[in-house]
């Protein structure tokens, strides 16, 4: 009898976790999709570009850019930048830090002779 009443109460406790976990997961996904970040000056410009421009808009990714470094300019500190995936992938290449050589070293085991050994 103790027996079948440990087992129900771990039951009813694993049920209720379950529950409130689910509820949990389900509560934040509508939260997350009312809350969707706000510009509405902006959506109202791209709108009216996207309406009335004289031609198409070609590319909408050149625009997000110009949109970030808008952003980012506009923040005004003089240390925070916005480089675009092509440029920071050039960026990073130039700082990678790789060297080459020629393959050999130079020892000096006696303090007149200069020794170059290949390697």
């Amino acid at each position: 009898m103790k027996y079948k009443r440990v087992v129900f109460f771990y039951i009813l406790f694993f049920i209720g976790a379950s529950l409130s976990f689910g509820f949990g997961y389900l509560i934040r996904a509508i939260q997350d999709l009312s809350q969707k970040p706000e510009f509405p000056i902006l959506e109202q410009a791209f709108g009216v570009l996207e309406n009335h421009a004289y031609e198409e808009i070609q590319d909408k990714k050149d625009l997000e850019y110009g949109m970030i470094r808008g952003m980012v300019d506009a923040y005004g500190d003089p240390f925070t930048r916005f480089e675009e995936p092509a440029q920071h992938e050039l960026a990073t290449d130039d700082l990678e830090g790789k060297y080459g050589g020629i393959g050999a070293s130079l020892e000096n085991p006696i303090p007149q002779w200069t020794t170059l050994l290949r390697l």
